[in-house]
């Protein structure tokens, strides 16, 4: 758990104070990513998107997964798994704050 909650403490150092805020920008970035399924063709929108709402944390793991995409060159499901994995990050913030 501990581990986990670092990751909620490395969102408090660039400022991210606010619980309910976090999870806000989590629910942009969804809705960005899902609107970059339905504009898959286009997929240089997607990075865009993203610019403004990727916490340092989230980054890496986005980052590893396109090179995952890239070498399956299947960009519906590299976003699907982003989108499972802004959900994981949500329920690490919520186990954070309720322990």
């Amino acid at each position: 758990m501990r581990m986990y909650c670092s990751v909620v403490e490395n969102m408090k150092c660039l400022g991210y104070f606010d619980i309910s805020r976090i999870l806000k920008l989590f629910g942009v970035l969804e809705q960005k990513i899902r609107l970059a399924q339905s504009l898959i063709s286009r997929s240089m929108v997607i990075m865009k998107c993203w610019g403004r709402y990727i916490f340092r944390s989230l980054e890496t793991d986005i980052a590893c997964n396109i090179r995952v995409s890239s070498k399956i060159d299947d960009l519906s499901d590299f976003l699907s798994n982003s989108i499972n994995m802004i959900s994981n990050y949500k329920i690490l913030i919520w186990l954070c704050r309720t322990a």
